[in-house]
């Protein structure tokens, strides 16, 4: 099947061309805000260079507020590496060049060329700030004399924030641009959806989409700002419910925490044009008490976990034996982000359960008796 033809659009299967070797020019990763600025086609720049299109492709209510959670954050901000922006390491990028090099494969015979003979990943120092991914993805995916192509990219980034969601704007693709403007704003609203797209028209490209809204049981120590116990409604996409009222009895949990509950929120999107190159973006809000980032990463020595998938004990993705098919990689951490929201959700109706069995029983009748023990038994000498 040609990679350009006719494709029934109602088909639910696989287009057998991704499975196929196809040539992606250098050009074609190129940024797609550096395309508009090139050409001059807009007046406008900063994060609305990405989101605003004069043929209105998505509607203005989104774009405002996705400007609103941006606000006046700049490229300027970002390149000058100030504040929390320099300081805040919240990104994990992993960039791999494919094993499967066809262009020097003869039949009977194979020959390594230079592309096949770098080594098969980028370095990065993770987890990077904000600057340092800006400047990571700026590098040409594709053609680079210092650094093996990136043929799989995984780019992870927990709480999201504007100056993390400028560096996407400012670095994605032009064949990503449509699958990234929705996928955040389905995070920044916290949509659930889960979808499969491949174009029947144009370059087929195949884009897989997961997004999941969900809350999780926690503890909030009230006035401790720093640090893993940081005051979850200070971020305002971290919608905190207090379940103190819930308490019958003066709560046991030490240093005053309150119980409740928060919204949490994981997205995950893929796009490629082949099961040999594709870029994943996932946007993690479900961290809230979670350990830093570089330990989750790095547990022990001589250990890399993926932070895309790797969010059960008993299931962790080694970063360092890659799966490159893109079907599997995303059912995979569909599967186990899942799982992990079925646990949370499982631990919280246990501890509302609990509350409300220990309300009914406190303010029942009979242990009201003042002649009946804790357990509401009465005591035949009275």
């Amino acid at each position: 099947m040609c990679g350009t033809g006719p494709r029934d659009p109602y088909a639910k299967s696989w287009d057998p061309v991704f499975s196929t070797h196809r040539e992606m020019h250098e050009n074609w990763s190129r940024p797609y805000v550096d395309q508009k600025r090139t050409l001059g086609v807009s007046a406008w720049d900063g994060i609305e260079l990405f989101f605003r299109d004069t043929d209105g492709y998505i509607p203005d209510c989104k774009v405002e507020e996705l400007l609103r959670f941006v606000g006046s954050f700049s490229p300027k901000d970002l390149k000058a590496s100030s504040g929390s922006v320099r300081q805040r390491r919240g990104a994990w990028l992993d960039e791999r060049r494919s094993s499967r090099c066809n262009r020097c494969i003869i039949p009977g015979l194979w020959e390594p060329c230079n592309r096949c003979l770098t080594p098969e990943a980028r370095e990065h120092k993770n987890p990077l700030t904000a600057t340092e991914l800006y400047e990571r993805l700026r590098t040409p995916r594709i053609g680079d004399e210092n650094q093996p192509d990136a043929d799989r990219r995984l780019i992870y980034i927990e709480t999201l924030d504007p100056a993390y969601m400028l560096v996407l704007a400012e670095t994605a693709a032009y064949h990503e641009v449509p699958l990234l403007r929705d996928a955040l704003w389905q995070h920044l609203v916290g949509r659930t959806s889960l979808k499969v797209r491949i174009p029947s028209r144009g370059y087929r490209i195949f884009q897989l989409e997961f997004h999941l809204r969900y809350f999780t049981f926690r503890h909030w120590a009230p006035g401790d700002e720093t640090g893993k116990e940081a005051n979850p409604s200070d971020n305002p996409r971290n919608q905190w419910i207090d379940l103190s009222f819930l308490e019958v009895q003066t709560p046991k949990v030490p240093d005053g925490r309150k119980p409740g509950m928060f919204e949490a929120h994981f997205s995950l999107v893929i796009c490629g044009s082949n099961e040999s190159r594709w870029v994943a973006y996932a946007l993690d809000n479900t961290e809230l008490y979670s350990d830093e980032l570089y330990d989750r990463i790095f547990p022990c020595e001589g250990v890399h976990q993926d932070p895309i998938g790797s969010c059960l004990n008993d299931n962790e993705i080694d970063a360092d034996r890659p799966i490159w098919n893109p079907r599997e990689y995303f059912l995979l951490a569909v599967a186990n982000r899942i799982t992990r929201a079925a646990d949370e959700w499982d631990a919280l109706l246990w501890d509302i359960e609990r509350k409300i069995k220990e309300y009914v029983s406190w303010t029942s009748p009979r242990s009201r008796n003042p002649a009946s023990d804790q357990f509401g038994c009465t005591d035949p000498h009275q």
